[in-house]
């Protein structure tokens, strides 16, 4: 039974690459791919992860299910475990984020970041230079240029 749906996926899979233009590629395209994608799109995080937990625990658990006695106690201990797991991702990507915010604050003052700075040596020159041009001597009787046109 299983060899015969992987045939059929893998038949379909050849005609939708082979001949997208086909009428039954296009019928194809839109009743297996297009309906499943949009299923897919109506699906949050906790339902995607309740999903992962269960085929999980349904595929390695069969003590568990003879533990618990039903099935259904199975399921809600995966929605117990999809709803941990869901916190706990959730507080992983809090923390990875703020510790983004720190590295990033971080490396804008490490050496790294003042390599693409300009030299320090040109920036003291500038600044002198500058310095020179804006500030009137402190002496008056030091001739300036903008003093010599008066």
């Amino acid at each position: 039974m299983a060899s015969m749906f992987c045939a059929f996926l893998l038949a379909v899979t050849v005609l939708l690459r082979c001949c997208p233009e086909a009428p039954m590629a296009r019928y194809l395209q839109n009743a297996v791919v297009a309906r499943f994608c949009q299923w897919l799109d109506g699906l949050s995080r906790r339902h995607i992860i309740y999903a992962v937990i269960v085929v999980g625990l349904l595929l390695t658990a069969g003590e568990l299910v003879a533990m618990l006695g039903s099935a259904d106690l199975l399921f809600a201990y995966a929605l117990d475990l999809s709803l941990y797991a869901d916190a706990l991702i959730a507080s992983a990507g809090l923390a990875a984020m703020a510790r983004g915010a720190r590295v990033a604050l971080t490396l804008r003052k490490s050496r790294a970041a003042r390599v693409f700075r300009r030299p320090q040596a040109a920036r003291r020159r500038r600044s002198v230079a500058e310095r020179a041009q804006a500030k009137p001597p402190v002496n008056d009787d030091d001739r300036t240029p903008h003093h010599r046109a008066a």
